[in-house]
């Protein structure tokens, strides 16, 4: 029954040869494998603590020569926090984005903050949504209420910002908050 199985394993195996486009990038690869992990070894060990912006801009600046090295043309946009890079390269017969995403439409975007499988192996990540920050202070009597006199009528804030942040998304996990996805549906 195990050699049976075996050749029908190999006989799939065999079936389902590389096309001659997957032959050639392997090739490529294994070409290349030495420079490809080196530059990559190379990016990693940058520091990239989001709050220290001269590490942050020291990967943009690998970034940028990275691209521009495969023929990419770089533009790095200033913001009030870390910088944005964009980097494109036009060509022939690649699929567009819906017509009113003419300033983010690309065919790659990369993104070197994602989790890491537990494993330690290399994890192509996908779901990546970003990020909003908010301080919110609450107030609150400055010491102990007994519930029986005070309960009724002065409200806990701590209970009140948890119920403000629960009602921000709703049951399938959309943000609630009116206009919210406004200038994102492009």
């Amino acid at each position: 029954m195990r050699g049976l199985l075996m050749a029908c394993l190999t006989s799939v195996v065999l079936g389902a040869a590389p096309s001659p486009t997957v032959i050639a990038v392997r090739e490529w690869r294994q070409t290349r494998e030495r420079q490809i992990v080196a530059e990559l070894m190379q990016l990693v060990s940058l520091p990239n603590i989001a709050s220290n912006k001269a590490d942050i801009i020291k990967n943009a600046d690998a970034l940028t020569g990275m691209f521009e090295k495969r023929g990419f043309t770089v533009a790095l946009i200033q913001t009030p926090g870390s910088p944005v890079l964009l980097a494109r390269k036009d060509a022939a017969n690649t699929p567009a984005m819906m017509a009113n995403a003419a300033a983010v439409r690309g065919d790659l975007a990369i993104i070197v903050d994602s989790p890491r499988h537990p494993s330690g192996l290399p994890t192509v990540f996908y779901g990546s949504r970003g990020v909003t920050g908010a301080e919110i202070t609450i107030y609150g009597a400055t010491g102990d209420l007994h519930s029986g006199n005070y309960g009724n009528f002065v409200p806990d804030p701590a209970m009140a910002l948890t119920k403000l942040i629960a009602s921000m998304k709703d049951d399938a996990g959309n943000v609630a908050i009116k206009g919210f996805y406004d200038a994102w549906c492009l």
